[in-house]
């Protein structure tokens, strides 16, 4: 099941896709990326019944405040797999 951080992470992403987010601008993108972020709150919000569809259409906008510690969470534990694959080849 996805935490509170996967969905900060979700909205950290969807706010660096967004089309107005210093890709070039196209109508057609706009219309993709708003029927993403709208199905995947529809997803997120079958899945968890404590899930805030109205919080996390709003995180995915650009400039929006999402938790900063998301982004460092992610690293440490992306930093904790390498060590264990490390460890685990010298072995």
């Amino acid at each position: 099941m996805f935490q509170q951080r996967h969905f900060e992470a979700l909205a950290l992403l969807m706010q660096e896709l967004h089309p107005g987010a210093g890709l070039p601008l196209d109508n057609r993108a706009a219309i993709q990326w708003d029927a993403t972020h709208i199905a995947m709150a529809r997803l997120f919000a079958q899945g968890n019944p404590r899930f805030d569809r109205g919080r996390f259409l709003r995180a995915c906008e650009p400039g929006a405040n999402v938790r900063a510690r998301t982004v460092k969470t992610f690293q440490r534990e992306r930093d904790a797999r390498k060590l264990s694959k490390l460890v685990s080849g010298l072995r």
